[in-house]
């Protein structure tokens, strides 16, 4: 295909297509070959899940309420694409149940390849089964040619060369799949009868070793690489281009797949090719609308404008990023070593508050047992108030008693000296005046000041013990001083205890806080130090994301170039001219429903596969 071509239309008609099912396919099938050549393609349920497998689809029992024969044939060839024999597999759905089914088909040598039901040819040369409601399954031969021929081509080192004369050579090898299409019918466009092609799809794989075949290329196709082999598929669809009257020179359909390689000792392994035209099944041409395309070509037109302004805004955008992002570098170095100094203060503060804690816990303890002793000071001064009030009463008694004795005291030194008195007249009056006179009255006299002295040492005494008395009430108001004092200080001393538990419970919580606190600023400082060591790599990034938004947007501008202004172009040109041609061909395409004829009243759909011989190198060729 050209490369300045626009495969737009190409992609649009196969891009439903998914040509890694043709290569799981075609590994699935050559893992599964037999001795038998034949025997791979003979067996109907095996046969039909590979094609199965290719399509990606199932016909389902919903898709007609009918009669539906799924057709799958199968078209043996030679290395260059020659045919050498034709096998169809048939699978009649019997949905209505029915007891017989009459089957319209050229086939020969049928067989029953799945149940015991059995069949007549009737006068109509129709094929009546025996259905018994069940679905039939059967097999035969078809001399008829096939809708499209393959023709496959070998160079060596860009000479022709026959397969069997390729086998064993070694150089670069080019390998091409051409494709006929056979099948058409005549349709009336705008006037006129036109060729229109059935539209098929032909989809070509092949495994290929890669101990032999190196530097694989294909046209119109994919390659996956498996290790050991490589998986090579293409696409095309011959007689499209006909049929849509395109020019080749700006628009190409591609209708052959080519593959180059480097050989070594070259062997080919089978090639398998899928036809089907049930691409175009769900095309619905009544809703076909011109202008409506062409409308939306110029939607597509507009958004690819704002497309492309978008990329510019984007590079823009990603350039003033990078400018920025040396700011971000210095902020983060600058975050970077706050945060250190936050991380060596959140541990300073994490040590202070652990010493604030065990000064908190000794605080507590001190104050408890100050608690203790301010209860036993509180005990003492009550006690003490107690002993005072014993204290004051005897000091009370002592002073009523001292003053009864200096009274007594006064009357025994009055009673003296009128004791002096009488005895000196008592004896005077006798006459008595010796000596004993003298002892006796000298007795009295010493008597009566024992007695004085006595009186005067009472009296003295009574002082003291008034000042005591004065003393004592003094005392009683300090002793009530002291004792309210003191039960205040216990009263306090318990609020300060409750106090001291909650200021330690406090700085248990504070430490709980400043550790998480240290905690944080820690990894705060080890994540702000992976992003400043990451910080290269991110500018790094931005600057290739740079680049990669210049190519995005030089690559949209030539996509818009070469693309979509070739589309929208073709729209408006040699598409707007196709209209009614590309009506035709998915009429074409859902007209063409088997290779072997259709039963009255029955539906169905075909597909074909065709399976090139093997190419092997001479057994004495290493």
């Amino acid at each position: 295909m050209g490369n300045k071509g626009t495969k737009i239309l190409a992609v649009v008609l196969s891009g439903i297509l998914v040509m890694g099912c043709v290569a799981s396919s075609v590994y699935a099938e050559e893992n599964k070959k037999s001795d038998n050549p034949e025997s791979n393609v003979t067996n109907a349920s095996d046969s039909e899940s590979v094609v199965d497998e290719i399509l990606d689809k199932d016909v389902a029992d919903a898709k007609s309420e009918g009669l539906y024969k799924d057709e799958t044939v199968y078209v043996i060839a030679g290395a260059g694409g020659e045919v050498d024999k034709v096998i169809v597999s048939n699978w009649i759905k019997n949905n209505t149940g029915s007891m017989t089914i009459s089957d319209a088909t050229k086939l020969k040598d049928i067989v029953n390849v799945k149940g015991d039901e059995t069949y007549t040819m009737n006068g109509d040369g129709m094929c009546v089964w025996d259905a018994k409601g069940h679905d039939i399954y059967y097999q035969g031969t078809a001399d008829k040619a096939v809708p499209v021929d393959i023709k496959v081509s070998y160079k060596l080192d860009g000479a022709s060369i026959a397969p069997e004369d390729l086998a064993g050579k070694s150089g670069k090898v080019t390998i091409r799949f051409d494709y006929t299409n056979n099948e058409y019918k005549m349709e009336k466009i705008d006037g006129k009868e036109e060729k229109i092609y059935v539209p098929f799809a032909m989809l070509t794989g092949t495994l290929m070793d890669n101990e032999i075949f190196s530097n694989i290329e294909v046209t119109n196709g994919k390659i996956v690489n498996q290790g050991e082999t490589t998986i090579v598929t293409g696409l095309s669809f011959p007689g499209l281009q006909e049929s849509l009257n395109l020019s080749g020179e700006d628009f190409e359909i591609p209708n052959y797949v080519e593959i180059t390689a480097d050989a070594k000792n070259f062997e080919m392994k089978n090639t398998v090719t899928v036809a089907t035209s049930s691409l175009f099944d769900d095309f619905d041409t009544s809703k076909f609308d011109l202008d409506s395309l062409k409308d939306d070509m110029d939607k597509l037109k507009d958004g690819m404008q704002k497309l492309l302004d978008g990329s510019s805004e984007l590079y823009d955008g990603i350039a003033t990023l990078l400018d920025k992002s040396y700011d971000l570098v210095v902020g983060i170095r600058k975050l970077t070593e706050g945060a250190e100094k936050l991380r060596i203060g959140a541990q300073r503060l994490d040590d202070g508050t652990a010493n604030l804690q065990d000064g908190a816990a000794q605080l507590a303890a001190g104050i408890n047992q100050l608690k203790a002793g301010t209860e036993s000071l509180s005990a003492g001064t009550s006690d003490l108030a107690e002993g005072y009030t014993v204290l004051q009463e005897g000091i009370y008694s002592a002073s009523q008693s001292v003053g009864t004795m200096g009274m007594a005291l006064k009357s025994l030194s009055a009673g003296g000296d009128s004791l002096h008195e009488d005895v000196e007249k008592i004896l005077q009056d006798a006459g008595v005046d010796n000596p004993h006179k003298a002892l006796v009255l000298s007795a009295i006299d010493d008597y009566t000041d024992n007695v004085d002295a006595l009186a005067s040492e009472v009296e003295s005494g009574a002082g003291d013990v008034n000042a005591l008395v004065d003393g004592a009430a003094e005392v009683s108001q300090g002793i009530a001083k002291l004792n309210a004092g003191a039960q205040e200080i216990d009263v306090n001393v318990g609020l300060l205890q409750t106090g001291a538990g909650g200021v330690y419970d406090g700085t248990r919580q504070i430490k709980s806080g400043t550790s998480e606190l240290a905690d944080g600023a820690e990894q705060l400082y080890k994540g702000l130090m992976e992003i400043d060591d990451n910080m290269p790599a991110l500018i790094e990034g931005i600057e290739k994301l740079k680049d990669g938004a210049m190519e995005l947007s030089d690559g949209l501008q030539k996509f818009n170039d070469e693309g979509i202004s070739k589309i929208t172009d073709l729209v408006d040109g040699d598409l707007g001219n196709a209209s009614s041609r590309i009506k035709a061909v998915v009429d074409v395409a859902k007209s063409y429903k088997s290779f072997s004829g259709l039963g009255t009243g029955m539906d169905g759909e075909t597909k074909l596969v065709y399976k090139t011989e093997e190419i092997k190198k001479p057994e004495n060729n290493n």
